[in-house]
């Protein structure tokens, strides 16, 4: 069988397979395909080369179609019948005929390598592989549903569609704030980095050049990290390391003075809004601001609470200047 062609298929079942398909290597019931099946990824309607088909009531769609609709590259492997996903730090293996799959993802302090077993294996028809999707899917960071009134299965963002619009169109304060949240748990598009002297009293930073919300620095001890909304996700597109205290840390990020800088590096002008938040014991705070291109810092907003209450709130309280505009709507930059 062509690799081109087997490739193809592999990738479109992995990703949308994973919703239903029995254990086994039962004959596949193609015919029960003859009721159409949509596929959306990302909100965008996709139509494979290959149709959707049923297996004894498990939907099993082709693999390449939908890896590549959202950015996975897809790897067939001829001799021993497996495919393998990759996007950004992250692979999974399939081997057709077998419930066991491989998921190796890069992490700070190394690759950490997964094998685990799915509740139906990889299946091939008609020189087409067909996968279970929802497990594979998850391991990039989507979500996958079967609407069964609409015979529809989406791959999607886990935001929701309230902050999902948010995110790309709504208020530039609003929409930092989710930006920002979703930092915490990063893809990676570069060797991930550890960060040095976290203190709980150093909190974490966000830096957000003027008008925009779809990239940032997070600063978390020494490690500075450029983040790259895709796909609703944080992707960290560059690291470095920021010596001094946290005052320090900024200028020498706005200086451009870092160290170990792995990926393509920013080139920080004009103003940064600023927030830095964290807990501390019993305690915690949130303090707003704008950084210059010279790394001077001026306060816009502190909140500090105790034991469950506040007890200092000065300022605006929002990742935002005054009379800031946002310039990256709809995602663009």
């Amino acid at each position: 069988m062509k690799s081109k062609v087997l490739t193809a298929a592999v990738a479109a079942s992995v990703i949308v397979g994973a919703l239903f398909a029995p254990v086994g290597t039962e004959r596949t019931n193609a015919a029960a395909s003859s009721q159409t099946i949509r596929i959306e990824v990302m909100g965008k309607a996709l139509q494979p080369d290959t149709a959707p088909i049923m297996d004894h009531g498990r939907v099993l769609v082709p693999l390449r179609a939908v890896s590549e609709a959202f950015g996975a590259n897809v790897q067939w492997d001829g001799k021993t019948n497996t495919a393998t996903v990759r996007k950004w730090g992250v692979s999974v293996r399939l081997k057709a005929a077998s419930s066991m799959v491989v998921v190796e993802r890069e992490q700070p302090g190394g690759t950490a390598k997964a094998t685990e077993r799915l509740d139906v294996p990889m299946k091939l028809h008609g020189n087409r592989a067909y996968v279970p999707i929802r497990y594979v899917a998850a391991q990039f960071g989507y979500k996958t549903d079967w609407q069964d009134k609409a015979r529809t299965v989406s791959i999607g963002s886990y935001l929701g569609k309230q902050k999902h619009d948010t995110l790309y169109n709504g208020d530039l304060a609003e929409a930092r704030e989710i930006a920002f949240s979703q930092s915490y748990n990063p893809q990676y598009n570069v060797t991930p980095m550890y960060a040095h002297s976290v203190g709980e009293i150093d909190g974490v930073t966000a830096l957000f050049p003027e008008g925009e919300v779809m990239r940032f620095i997070r600063i978390d001890g020494d490690l500075a990290q450029q983040i790259k909304i895709v796909d609703d996700q944080a992707v960290v597109i560059w690291a470095g390391r920021l010596s001094g205290t946290n005052e320090e840390r900024l200028r020498n990020f706005m200086q451009r003075e870092w160290t170990d800088s792995v990926g393509d590096a920013p080139k920080p002008t004009g103003d940064y809004m600023f927030v830095n938040s964290g807990i501390f014991g019993e305690t915690g705070w949130a303090e707003y601001g704008v950084v210059d291109a010279k790394g001077a810092f001026t306060q816009t907003g502190y909140m500090h609470y105790g034991f469950g209450e506040v007890d200092t709130e000065t300022g605006t309280l929002e990742i935002v200047k005054e009379g800031e505009k946002r310039s990256d709507a709809a995602g663009t930059l």
